[in-house]
């Protein structure tokens, strides 16, 4: 009696947030997921749910594969249930299982397809045994939340059930190994002309072999600590992938992804490599699945990253990227790496803050020293702003780099930035920022065009 209180006032208050989301710019809550599990803390054991559950989870990507993902299964034909407008710790998870369940808790929806803080792990899986887990790689995040990542990599190893299949990222040495009991799928990268085979990171969290403890070498190295590596010591290497990307072709936008013998083209998303392997993760998921080739490839040549991820535009010839990088965690390196080696010159504006940790302890900044900013010295970049809070920290981190004085310049509001930009000709305005100030990104992003188009 105690569950079905619980999930009467939960879709109550379900439905009349519902109500209020069309008067507000309102579109998802936990607030449901957090009433069922205060009446009922065993809620999402007794939930009924879909006779499929996959679950994406790891540090980087899980939102942008996870968006992907329920975008492709639905045109493929699924009745998707999903937290993608939901947040992806417990409460989340259980109001995506409560919209998906009529008043008598009968399961209406054919497939979830659920996103998974790494760190829920202990309170979810004991309820939920998913089918599918999708892992996209584990790597450092904030000190303050995740420790270390083969802290994250033990809660995951020890409560994702021993069932479910892994599809896994075989040129990451830390997720990869995860549950090598449970059958695993991988998928990666060949090496492509331009990658490191030399570490020049101020961090890797892959440098030491798990069996042997001696030092690991790497055949290439993609970003941060993602590649393929072996252990000369005792023999320990990188799993060899089942879906590898070996050919990608930015100039017709398409991946060809070899599997076995097969060969398939596929329109690419984003140029950018981490999102390559996010599509790689989505391609190698769906096929295991069972979903048809040509319905991946009809789907992928109508989905695109969320707005939030990423946002792109031309003005004349000024373009636009502005691309979600995640503070508190060297996770920006990947998209520091991806400015630099955009053709042309670049201007940069940084707003690399978490809002809502502004309050927070002095440990919060410590991440950007983690973080490999020197890449900024490029002659292609022309100019960097920062604006925000942490303005000045990011100055004199940008200074300890190397980077020219001159160089920089600073905006006490994001609405300033477009005064502090040159907008010469043939630029490309990369606008970086953190996974909590899109409507920031968005108001820079405004005024730049504003500018450009001579209006007030």
């Amino acid at each position: 009696m105690r569950f079905f209180i619980a999930l009467w006032l939960a879709k109550l208050a379900g439905f009349l947030l519902r109500i209020v989301s069309r008067f507000t710019s309102m579109r998802g809550t936990n607030f449901p997921g957090e009433v069922a599990l205060r009446i009922c803390p065993d809620f999402i054991g007794k939930v009924d749910k879909p006779e499929k559950i996959a679950v994406v989870t790891g540090t980087n990507g899980k939102t942008t594969t996870s968006n992907l993902l329920s975008s492709l299964l639905r045109e493929s034909g699924f009745d998707v249930l999903s937290n993608e407008y939901g947040s992806n710790i417990k409460t989340g998870v259980a109001t995506a299982l409560l919209n998906g369940v009529t008043w008598n808790n009968h399961s209406f929806k054919e497939i979830a397809l659920l996103e998974v803080d790494e760190r829920s792990a202990i309170r979810i899986y004991p309820y939920m045994t998913p089918d599918y887990v999708i892992v996209t790689n584990l790597s450092r995040d904030t000190i303050m939340r995740n420790a270390h990542p083969e802290y994250i990599f033990s809660m995951l190893d020890t409560y994702l059930p021993d069932s479910a299949k892994m599809i896994l990222n075989a040129d990451d040495p830390i997720s990869s190994r995860l549950k090598e009991k449970n059958t695993r799928v991988y998928y990666g990268m060949d090496q492509f002309e331009g990658d490191l085979t030399v570490d020049t990171h101020l961090i890797n969290d892959a440098k030491i072999c798990p069996h042997c403890q001696g030092l690991l070498r790497y055949r290439y190295i993609k970003y941060d600590h993602i590649g393929q590596v072996y252990c000369p010591d005792c023999g320990f290497r990188s799993p060899v992938p089942d879906y590898v990307v070996e050919t990608i072709d930015r100039e017709s936008r398409q991946i060809v992804i070899r599997k076995g013998n097969e060969k398939n083209s596929y329109h690419m998303i984003s140029d950018t490599i981490f999102n390559i392997y996010n599509e790689a993760a989505c391609i190698a998921f769906l096929t295991e699945l069972g979903v048809p080739n040509e319905k991946i490839i009809e789907g992928l040549s109508k989905v695109s990253i969320v707005d939030s991820r990423l946002k792109e535009m031309q003005i004349g010839s000024i373009r636009i990227a502005a691309i979600m990088s995640k503070g508190l965690t060297p996770a920006c390196n990947a998209v520091l790496d991806y400015t630099v080696s955009q053709p042309g010159t670049k201007e940069v504006v940084l707003y690399l803050e978490d809002k809502h940790e502004i309050a927070a302890s002095s440990e919060r900044i410590t991440w950007i020293w983690d973080s490999d900013f020197h890449l900024l010295k490029d002659t292609s970049i022309s100019k960097i702003v920062i604006t925000g809070y942490r303005r000045f920290d990011f100055y004199y981190r940008l200074l300890m780099a190397g980077i020219a004085e001159e160089k920089i310049e600073l905006a006490p509001e994001p609405k300033d930035v477009s005064d502090h930009l040159d907008l010469k000709e043939g630029t490309t305005v990369f606008v970086l920022n953190d996974i909590y100030s899109v409507s920031e990104r968005d108001l820079m992003i405004n005024m730049i065009r504003s500018r450009l188009e001579g209006n007030e």
